[in-house]
C-alpha cells in the first residue's frame, strides 16, 4: 500500500511539474507581448511557486493563449510517442481538457463525456460545430403543395432556398429570409413546416405505409406526427400522445393547420401506454434527453445540464421505450419501432438500445438511412451488443446536422424476453456419489417460457363440462371448509372444558375386554406355554423361576 501511494504522489508531482511549465511559458509570451510596459518582479523560472499562484497565473491567461497552448498539447497527444517522452498521457489530457472547459465555458463531467467518445483532433472539431449555426430548414407539406411550387413561391418573396440533400424529398434549406417565415400567408395556410433537418430522418427510417396504426409516444410539438401523416396520405390512423397538457395544444394547432386529419390526440404518461393503446403497427419514440446535440440552438446545455440529469433522461428513456416495443404487435416482418434523441451521449443512446435488447424480444435492423456513423460498440469502460452498430449517429462536425440518434428495432416475440436457464446443483465433495445423486434429483428443471394461449371459442357441450367442473369443484371446496371450520369449534370448545376431547369420548364408549377369554384364546392357540417351559428346564436340570421385568441369567 506504501509503494502505491508512493507511485501516485510520484504521479501527481510529475503533473504539478508539467503543468507549472505549460503554464509559466504562457504567462512569459503574454507578459513579453501584451505587458512589456510593466515590471516583472521576481524570476518566473523559479520552480518554487505555489499551486494558488498557479491558478492565478492560470485565470490571468488570455483566451488566444490558451488556445496556443490547446494547439500545442494536441500536437503532443497527436504523436505522443515522439514528443512526450518523460511525461504521461493522462497529464496533457488534464492540462487539454481544463483549457477546453475555460475555453468553450463547458461543464466538467460534460466534457469528460465528449473525450471518450473524440479523440482529441475531433474533440475541438466537435466544439467549435457546436458554436456554429446550423442553416435552417422547413418541410413542404405534400397533402396542399408540391415541393418545387413551394420554392418558387418563397423566392418570389425574398426567400433563399434550395432542396435538402437527396435523402429529403420534401426538405428546403433556406440561406436568406427577407421576412419571418413564420409569419407568411404559405405558413399560415399549412403548405409548409419549421422542422431541423435532422428530425426527418426518424420518420424516414420508420418508412410508415398507407393504411397501417402508428403510434408517437412523445408528439409534441408535431413536427414528426404530421411528417407522418403526410407519407401515409392521411390514410390509417396515427396516434399521437404526449404526457404534457400544455404543449398537446402545439400539436393541435399544427395537426389543424398542416390539414392532417387521421390523427387522435391522446394526454397519457408514455410508461402507461401499452394498457391503452397497444396492437400498433409501428411505433415512434423520439425521447425527452439532455439535449447535448443542439447546443448550438441552446447554449445553455454546456453549463445547466448535471450529471444527475443524465442519469435520471436514461431512467425514462429505458422505461418509455420497454412501453413503446411492448405497444407493437407481433404478428408478422413489417412492425418497427424506431427510436431516436437529439443527443450525442453514449448513455442515453448506445446505453439504452442495449437494455432493450436484454429485456425485450427485439432484435436491430438497418435504419434504410444512406448516411451517418455506426452505433458504439464500446466506449470507456461501457460494452454493447455487436448488432447496435447498426445503429446511426448525426454530429454536426461531420454532416452539418444537429447530433442525433437514430434505431430501429423489429419485434419478433411477446413479453419479456426468456433468460438462460442453468441447472443449479451445489457442490459436492468428492466421492460422494449417493448425496451428487440425491440433490440432482432434487434439483427441478426451470420451466421453459411459453407464450399465453390465444382464447379459442369452444363448443356448448365443452363449456357445459367446463361449468359443472368447475361447480363440482367449488363444492368439494365448501364441504372441505365447513368440516374444518367444525373441528375448529370443537378443538376450542374442549380448551375452555365445556367438552371432553373426543378420543376421550371413544374409549369410554368401547365395550371393555374380558380378561378370560382373552387368556383362554391364547391357551387354545398356543398351549400352555407354562407348563411347556418347566419340562422344558427340569430335562435340562434347571431350576427356572421367572420373575417380572427381569431376565433369568442362567438361561441363555
Amino acid at each position: 500500500e506504501d509503494e502505491d501511494e508512493d507511485e501516485d504522489e510520484k504521479e501527481v508531482r510529475e503533473a504539478k511539474k508539467l503543468q507549472k511549465k505549460l503554464l509559466r511559458a504562457a504567462e512569459k509570451e503574454r507578459k513579453s507581448d501584451m505587458a512589456r510596459d510593466r515590471p516583472i518582479d521576481g524570476d518566473q523560472e523559479d520552480e518554487s511557486e505555489s499551486d494558488d499562484e498557479i491558478r492565478d497565473l492560470n485565470k490571468s491567461l488570455s483566451i488566444p493563449k490558451m488556445r496556443q497552448r490547446i494547439s500545442y498539447c494536441l500536437q503532443v497527444l497527436s504523436d505522443f510517442k515522439e514528443r512526450g517522452k518523460g511525461y504521461s498521457r493522462s497529464e496533457f489530457m488534464e492540462v487539454f481538457l481544463s483549457d477546453l472547459k475555460n475555453v468553450y465555458d463547458y461543464s466538467e463531467w460534460l466534457l469528460e463525456r465528449f473525450a471518450h467518445m473524440f479523440n482529441p483532433a475531433e474533440l475541438i472539431q466537435f466544439l467549435d460545430a457546436n458554436d456554429t449555426a446550423r442553416p435552417e430548414t422547413i418541410r413542404t407539406n405534400t397533402l396542399k403543395v408540391k415541393r418545387r411550387d413551394l420554392a418558387q413561391t418563397l423566392i418570389k418573396r425574398g426567400v433563399n432556398v434550395d432542396p435538402l440533400e437527396k435523402w429529403s424529398k420534401e426538405g428546403l434549406v433556406v440561406y436568406e429570409s427577407t421576412v419571418a417565415l413564420g409569419g407568411t400567408p404559405e405558413y399560415l395556410a399549412g403548405q409548409y413546416m419549421l422542422q431541423a433537418a435532422a428530425s426527418l430522418l426518424p420518420v424516414i427510417s420508420l418508412a410508415p405505409k398507407e393504411g397501417q396504426k402508428i403510434l408517437d409516444v412523445a408528439a409534441a410539438p408535431g413536427g414528426k406526427t404530421t411528417h407522418i401523416c403526410q407519407m401515409m396520405k392521411n390514410s390509417g390512423i396515427v396516434v399521437a400522445n404526449d404526457s404534457n397538457g400544455e404543449r398537446l395544444k402545439a400539436l393541435s394547432a399544427n395537426v389543424h393547420r398542416l390539414g392532417c386529419s387521421n390523427v387522435v390526440t391522446v394526454n397519457y404518461d408514455g410508461r402507461e401506454l401499452p394498457a391503452v393503446c397497444s396492437n400498433m403497427d409501428r411505433v415512434l419514440l423520439d425521447a425527452p434527453c439532455t439535449g447535448t446535440g443542439i447546443i448550438s440552438k441552446d447554449p445553455k446545455v454546456k453549463m445547466t445540464k448535471t450529471l444527475q440529469e443524465m442519469y435520471k433522461a436514461t431512467k425514462l428513456q429505458k422505461e418509455l421505450l420497454l412501453a413503446a416495443i411492448d405497444c407493437c404487435k407481433y404478428k408478422s416482418e413489417d412492425n418497427y419501432i424506431v427510436y431516436s434523441t437529439c443527443s450525442v451521449l453514449v448513455e442515453e443512446n448506445e446505453a439504452v438500445i442495449d437494455y432493450a435488447l436484454k429485456k425485450r424480444q427485439v432484435r436491430l435492423v438497418d435504419t434504410g438511412l444512406p448516411f451517418g456513423r455506426p452505433g458504439l460498440t464500446k466506449c470507456g469502460h461501457m460494452r454493447f451488443h455487436p448488432t447496435v452498430a447498426k445503429c446511426k449517429r448525426f454530429l454536426p462536425h461531420i454532416h452539418n446536422l444537429d447530433g442525433f440518434f437514430v434505431a430501429k428495432l423489429q419485434k419478433y416475440g411477446e413479453g419479456a424476453k426468456p433468460g438462460k436457464w442453468f441447472k443449479k446443483v451445489s457442490k459436492v465433495k468428492l466421492g460422494t456419489k449417493k448425496k451428487k445423486k440425491e440433490k440432482e434429483k432434487k434439483a427441478k428443471p426451470e420451466p421453459e417460457y411459453r407464450p399465453p394461449p390465444e382464447n379459442k371459442r369452444m363448443s356448448k357441450e365443452e363449456r357445459d363440462a367446463l361449468l359443472k367442473a368447475k361447480k363440482e369443484k367449488e363444492e368439494k371446496e365448501a364441504a372441505e371448509k365447513r368440516a374444518f371450520v367444525r373441528k375448529r369449534i370443537v378443538q376450542a370448545k374442549v380448551r375452555k372444558g365445556k367438552v371432553e376431547p373426543p378420543s376421550k369420548k371413544a374409549k369410554k364408549e368401547e365395550a371393555p375386554a374380558d380378561p378370560t377369554t382373552k387368556h383362554v384364546a391364547f391357551d387354545t392357540k398356543m398351549g400352555s406355554f407354562e407348563a411347556k417351559l418347566q419340562a422344558h428346564d427340569a430335562a435340562l436340570g434347571m431350576d427356572f423361576k421367572p420373575k417380572k421385568g427381569k431376565r433369568n441369567p442362567k438361561r441363555r
